[in-house]
């Protein structure tokens, strides 16, 4: 529809499309903020000073803060300092920890759902780096006959100073006692096991040494007592042999 001189009546011509277009368009207004400010000041950000202190740090926050009463600061920076002293231990704790893998000499492990080392000491053990046992299969540690009733590293039950016999990579046998625990998930699916070992391979040698001559003094006594006891020199003779 069209106004001419004579009235509201149809118009001949109608307007082009594009002008209809643009007047139905609304006008819309450029912003002066960029993207990257919306980003950046998108969220209140408040810090914890030194002093325990606790301010805002952008502007969005300053902003935030000057709302508050002192009552709300005071809250806030409690619960601030309170998260700073819970991260602080988080993180004393993980250094204490790790500082203690360290400097013990025990084999301290972890098995993954790929029954592979996915923990294993920064100096390694038994001759193997650590990179080296990252690769290597945990049953390929293992001595044949061993004696242990499983393979501690695929345990499924909870092991306490076990005796299990492992493989040094120059190919000696070292005797370990393992305690070990497994992962299991809330459903009951084996994810891994955790686990410490010790070398007590010198500590049985010596043992073994011991029990030696303990039998060679046992059967030296019995000899010198047979001797001392018989008269007959064919008779000493007989029991020496």
């Amino acid at each position: 529809m069209a106004l001419d001189r004579v009235g509201l009546s149809p118009s001949s011509q109608s307007p082009a499309p594009d002008l209809q277009m643009a007047e139905a368009a609304p006008t819309r207004m450029p912003l002066n903020v960029s993207t990257a400010a919306l980003q950046r000041y998108e969220e209140a950000v408040f810090r914890v000073t030194a002093e325990g202190k606790f301010e805002p740090a952008n502007p969005v926050a300053t902003e935030f803060a000057a709302r508050l009463s002192a009552e709300d600061v005071a809250r806030l920076s409690t619960a601030a300092a309170k998260s700073a002293s819970a991260n602080r231990a988080l993180v004393d704790s993980r250094r204490r920890y790790k500082d203690f893998i360290d400097i013990s000499t025990d084999f301290a492990w972890e098995i993954g759902p790929d029954q592979r080392f996915s923990f294993v000491p920064p100096r390694g053990t038994l001759g193997y780096s650590a990179d080296a046992l990252m690769v290597l299969e945990p049953t390929a540690l293992m001595v044949n006959g061993s004696g242990a009733s499983e393979i501690p590293f695929l345990t499924r039950r909870r092991i306490e100073n076990e005796e299990a016999w492992l493989r040094r990579s120059d190919g000696r046998s070292a005797c370990m006692v393992v305690s070990a625990m497994p992962l299991i998930s809330k459903d009951g699916t084996w994810l891994g096991a955790r686990g410490v070992c010790r070398d007590v391979t010198e500590t049985r040698d010596r043992e073994a040494t011991l029990t030696r001559v303990r039998n060679r003094e046992r059967v030296l006594t019995r000899i010198v007592r047979a001797f001392r006891d018989e008269v007959d020199p064919e008779a000493m003779l007989s029991v020496a042999a």
